[in-house]
Order: structure tokens, then sequence, then C-alpha cells
């Protein structure tokens, strides 16, 4: 048996009367708590909303009065039960005090109609799908784009914003994602929030590693985030980040040529990674559609304010399509994810072999360089390249919209380690002991 949907009737009314006796102060309200016609189940109340909506955005506060606003709706009075029920509205309200508390019911009982249509469509997902894991998918994703359905658009809270920003760097905070070198974090402002980032460079120099280095310094700087190694699995970068904090040779750990008493530092240092504030999601053959219901969940359950992808091209395509128009839908995709959950989303991308480029060779990378670069060169709002020279290595960022483009010197004090370190501070540094919140130094 049908049942109407939940919605709150005599909230919406008590909100609808005290925009009519205070609209100026209740308008300014309802924008700040994001408030729309679709939160008014009632018709008539959709009506009203939308109605003082219109007018309080076509006049000054010196002319907006509940006379005017009823004057306004002269054409409407039929469809919402004549002049009478307007004054009915305002004789609900006893103090236009409790408004906040109306619109808390009203956003509720909104809330609860999302689930319940998007249940009906989760049902249809169901029926049109093949694969129960793209269903689930599809639905997770569904339910939880819920609670990011309404983006930032008053105005004085984007204000707010940006004055937040402003005043956070003059405290000494980045814009962006720390990373473990200073001196990047300075020429950049590090990883962009919000925004889509690209990590690309030759086979074999070292994208994965330089992953690593980021998310270990991260995890153990206790912020969460989401590590989705395509190309190499869990378990490997498990090993890679494991041998990263414990300063050991994953390649001699593999091959059986460490030793016991570095295997048994390696067995002890694991527990301290495994429990780091990131979430592992390295399963070949995850789309976007995928990515973004994975990133929901562990935003909406563990915070997350970073996401690393290794790497785009194991994205799973759509071969309907051909490689280029795919290649931008998938960038697309996730510079559309970094928005919506405001990460910082950086993902690995290889170079491109065309214009004699080999993939070994220690020409200097450009832009142009990148692989599929079209979309990805619109959708990356910060691009970096790991360029090999001899034995040292050039982190060069030659594309940013919210920092400044500039390069610094890595090396790697011990190669079999793989420890990215700041040219300038290769001294040898204290093993790295586990803290909640430990600085740069003490972990690189």
């Amino acid at each position: 048996m049908d049942r109407p949907p939940p919605f709150n009737e005599e909230a919406e009314q008590a909100l609808l009367g005290a925009m009519l006796i205070d609209p100026v102060v209740l308008m300014d309200l309802v924008h700040r708590e994001r408030i729309t016609p679709e939160h008014f189940y009632v018709p008539a109340n959709r009506t009203i909303f939308t109605r003082i909506e219109e007018f309080a955005a076509k006049h000054s506060s010196l002319h907006i009065s509940s006379i005017s606003i009823a004057d306004y709706m002269k054409g409407d009075l039929d469809r919402v039960g004549g002049s009478l029920a307007l004054d009915r509205l305002v004789d609900r309200v006893t103090t236009v005090a409790h408004s906040e508390f109306y619109i808390t019911k009203i956003k509720d009982a909104w809330l609860k109609r999302c689930v319940i249509s998007k249940a009906r469509f989760a049902e249809e997902i169901c029926y049109e799908e093949e694969s129960g894991l793209d269903a689930l998918a599809k639905a997770q994703s569904m339910f939880l784009d819920i609670d990011h359905k309404r983006r930032l658009t008053n105005p004085y809270e984007i204000w707010e914003k940006a004055y937040n920003l402003w005043e956070a760097a003059e405290n000494g905070e980045l814009s962006g994602i720390m990373t473990p070198w200073s001196e990047f974090n300075d020429k950049t402002g590090g990883i962009p929030i919000g925004l889509s980032s690209a990590l690309a460079g030759t086979m074999g120099s070292g994208k994965s590693y330089l992953l690593c280095n980021i998310a270990l310094y991260l995890g153990l700087g206790g912020n969460p985030g989401g590590y989705f190694p395509f190309e190499d699995g869990n378990v490997r970068t498990m090993q890679r980040m494991v041998s990263l904090f414990a300063k050991l040779s994953a390649y001699h750990l593999m091959i059986g040529r460490a030793g016991m008493e570095r295997l048994a530092e390696a067995k002890d240092a694991g527990p301290a990674i495994a429990k780091l504030p990131i979430g592992w999601h390295g399963e070949r053959g995850m789309g976007t559609d995928d990515i973004n219901a994975a990133i929901a969940r562990g935003c909406a359950k563990h915070g997350w304010k970073w996401v690393f992808i290794d790497g785009f091209k194991d994205i799973k395509r759509n071969y309907k399509s051909n490689r280029n128009d795919e290649d931008d839908r998938r960038s697309n995709a996730l510079a559309d994810i970094a928005e919506k959950y405001n990460i910082a989303l950086l993902s690995a991308h290889h170079i491109t072999k065309q214009g004699g480029r080999e993939q070994h060779d220690d020409k200097p990378l450009i832009l142009q360089d990148l692989k599929g670069s079209g979309g990805i060169l619109d959708d990356c709002r910060m691009i970096t390249f790991l360029q090999k020279k001899d034995n040292d290595y050039v982190l060069d960022c030659q594309k940013t919209n919210h920092g400044k483009t500039g390069h610094i010197d890595l090396y790697m004090p011990d190669e079999n380690v793989r420890l990215f370190v700041q040219k300038d501070k290769i001294e040898d540094k204290p093993e790295p002991v586990e803290k909640a919140q430990p600085e740069q130094e003490e972990i690189f």
C-alpha cells in the first residue's frame, strides 16, 4: 500500500509565515541554510517560497515587506488558497526566533524523501545492470551523492570561505595538501584541494614510489586519504610503504636476499603502517563510478582529504568509445570527483610515445609529452613531472592554477630503499619514530 512520503507541513507553513513577517532576516537565513523550493513538499508552500525568493532577488531590502510580497503574488493567490492563506501562515508563527528549528524539520523530511526516491532508482538499476557489483557501485554512489547535492552558491558563504583561506595562509597554513618536501610546498602551495592533479614521468622513473613517499608522509601525519594502486596492487604497494618506513629494500625483501634480521625489522614495521588512516583500493577493473563510490564512502566514514590513483591508464575504459574520447571522459570525471568531495586528487600518468619520445630517454619532459594530454591538460589544475637526471631526480611543476610553477631537486640516499629526499637535505636522518603528528624532518 502506497504511503505519502515524509513531510512536515506545519514546519513548512511556520517558516513561510516567518518569512512574511521578517523577510529580510529570514531570506539571509534560508540562503545560509541552502533552502530551495524542492525542500517544500506541499505544492502551495513551494509556490509561495519560490515567489518570495523571486521578489527578494528583484528588490532591495528597503522595499521588501509582507504587503509588497503579497501584492507581487496576486497572480498566484488562487493557486495557494487566496490572501487568507497568507494571513493564516503569519498566524501560525509564535516567534521568528524558532525559524532554525523549522528549517531543521523541513530539511530532515526532504532528506528522507531523497532516500526513498534514490531507493526506487536503485531498484530499477538492479534490473538493468548485468553485474551485481556494477549495480551496487551505482546505487552507493547515488545514495552518497545526496549529501553533496547542494553546491556552494551563496555569495556570502563563498566570500567567507575565500577569506578563511587567506587568513589561514597568513597563519602559515598551505592552501593545498602538504608533501614531504618543504621547498616544493613553498613554491606550489602543495597539492591543490578540490581539484584534480597529474604526476607524470617516463617508465621506471619512480612515479609509484614517489606517490608512496607522499602517502606515507600524510598517513604518519594523521591525514586520512585513499590510495588506489591499480598498477601494482595493494600487497606490493604495502610492501613498498613498509620498506620505506623501515628504510629497507623492498626488492631485496622480495627476492629473499634481505636476511632474517631485516625481515624481522619489516615485520615489526608492518603493523604501524597497517593502522595508518589510509584506505586501500588496489582492485584493477574499477571504473570512475566505482572510484566515486569508494571515495564517497571514505569521505563520509573516515574524512578523507586526499586520494592518489596509480595509475590513470588502469582506470576501466568504455571500449565502445575511442581512446582519446575515453581519456577525456575519465579525466573529466576525476575533476568532478575532486570538486564534489573537496579532496586533493593526484593521479599518475605515463608519457606519450609520439614525436619520437621514448619511455626511457633523458630529454626534458614538457606538457605535450603527457599521454592523452588534450583533455587532461584542461582538467588537471596542477601537472608535475618526475624526471630522472643521471642519479638525481627533478620534481618539476609545469602547470598550476593555484600557485607558482617551479622545480626542486630530489635525491635517493639509498637507491635500494627509494626514499626521495630534497637535494639540500641528504644528510643522515634519525630513524623515523611513530608519532601522532610528526614533523617533516622526523619522517624523512
